[in-house]
């Protein structure tokens, strides 16, 4: 794991990947797993805080409001 980790990280900024979005947007996934919408809301609303191009958090935040009928 001590050498996987690093080559991961190495590997995902060469190809511009943001790995913090990627976490953002699968804690949100529990949030909503567990039905905590008003969780998820909040995890998604700091990303697109930190990162207002997020297309996955934007498209996340629509569905919940949808459902929420907003």
């Amino acid at each position: 794991m001590a050498v996987i980790l690093p080559i991961f990280i190495i590997v995902c900024e060469y190809n511009e990947i943001d790995i913090s979005d990627k976490v953002y947007i699968l804690l949100a996934k529990l949030y909503l797993f567990k039905k905590d919408t008003k969780g998820a809301k909040k995890i998604l609303l700091a990303l697109i805080e930190k990162n207002d191009n997020s297309k996955d958090a934007h498209k996340m935040l629509a569905q919940i409001y949808e459902k929420e009928g907003g």
